[in-house]
């Protein structure tokens, strides 16, 4: 006999099928480590194995009186990526520091911003603007496997810069204060003095109603 396990090639995942072309009409694959057939007596038949890396099956073949003959494959099973771009995040500011977590696989960030080192896992990141911006870690060089992405979120928030209004010197014990907010829609707090009467403390424009004169 003259057997023909097939070619050498890498697969994708734990489980393939085997390629080999039998020259008589009986053969077995042998028993390989970590590894289980379908049927072992099928040329193409489906394997599976327990762990990544390069297995090596041996077709065996018979034709009596003539000696077992035998050829060797050598397969080597590539985990597919499985990329996490890390927790979604609140930021003050317009900067932000990736946190995806390194695998041995290279990858890439794409997405609104710029990226100091974009084929790090973890970098810094400075927003085109504020809200909420998606960005995306791609894991690739994985082949035959293909590339996978993961997809985080991280929300831009601008700082307040608190106005309290103009100074004022006024007639009388009492006033109307005249803050004003430096982002739309936030919210603030007035710091009440002792004896001093707010109309309400979260009002931009509270009336203010003081104890003594001075």
């Amino acid at each position: 006999p003259n057997p023909d396990a097939g070619a050498n090639k890498s697969v994708c995942g734990l489980t393939t099928t085997l390629d080999a072309i039998p020259s008589t009409s009986s053969g077995t694959w042998l028993a390989a480590a970590g590894a289980s057939y379908v049927s072992a007596a099928n040329p193409k038949t489906s394997t599976t194995v327990t762990s990544y890396g390069q297995h090596t099956f041996v077709w065996q073949e018979t034709n009596s009186p003539c000696p077992l003959a035998t050829d060797t494959v050598l397969i080597t099973f590539v985990a597919s990526p499985t990329p996490n771009a890390g927790i979604n995040q609140s930021v003050c500011g317009l900067t932000a520091v990736t946190n995806a977590v390194a695998s041995p696989y290279a990858g890439t960030w794409s997405g609104s911003g710029m990226f100091v080192d974009p084929n790090a896992p973890s970098t810094t990141v400075n927003a085109a603007g504020y809200g909420t911006a998606k960005y995306v870690w791609t894991e690739f060089n994985a082949s035959p496997c293909p590339s996978k992405t993961d997809t985080v979120s991280f929300t831009f928030v601008e700082q307040p810069v608190a106005d309290a209004g103009p100074n004022q010197t006024l007639c009388g014990k009492t006033t109307v204060l005249a803050a004003t907010h430096s982002i739309s829609g936030s919210s603030g707090t007035w710091t009440v003095p002792a004896g001093v009467t707010f109309s309400s403390t979260s009002a931009v424009n509270p009336t203010v109603v003081v104890p003594n004169f001075g």
